[in-house]
């Protein structure tokens, strides 16, 4: 239910991260970092949580940091690319358009998935970096195919986020 405040209604909602004192916690602070992991992944599944912690929370986190250090240097050293998806047209057949898609290749020819890394940059922020990355270099492709091909249009996908940012 709201609160009235003068001639406002307010409503509340609490997201609650939740550790238990064990054997394993030495300090006050590793307690409190367990209930602050826990709500932010309270925080992940909406308004009015409560989560306990789990220790698998404390490796997602390192995965997590980890991938944020190493894409990051992705970004800064260039180690991105994109790859072009021709849209066709149904009725003749005809590539009418591309789609530029992300990718992020490792040394061992493999590729880490979008759906692993750019739920990361949106998380820490880097989503904006990336976009920019991926706006340039697109841009840099576009001028290429349009000498090769005028008529071809070029789409890039934009997270949500990008547009909340100034």
């Amino acid at each position: 239910q709201p609160y009235r405040v003068g001639d406002n209604k307010v409503y509340l909602t609490a997201t609650i991260g939740v550790a238990y004192q064990s054997p394993d916690v030495r300090t006050p602070l590793e307690l409190i970092q367990r209930a602050d992991m826990a709500m932010h992944q309270a925080k992940k599944l909406g308004y009015n949580y409560v989560l306990e912690y789990e220790p698998n929370m404390a490796k997602r986190l390192l995965t997590t940091s980890s991938m944020r250090s190493n894409l990051q240097e992705a970004i800064d050293n260039d180690e991105l690319v994109l790859h072009y998806q021709p849209i066709v047209r149904s009725n003749d057949q005809q590539t009418v358009q591309v789609e530029a898609l992300l990718r992020w290749p490792q040394a061992d020819g493999s590729y880490i998935a979008p759906d692993e890394f750019i739920p990361v940059a949106e998380m820490t922020g880097q989503i904006i970096p990336l976009s920019e990355w991926v706006f340039r270099r697109a841009c840099e492709d576009a001028i290429k195919l349009q000498q090769r091909e005028p008529r071809l249009k070029m789409s890039v996908n934009i997270s949500a986020l990008h547009f909340n940012r100034a």
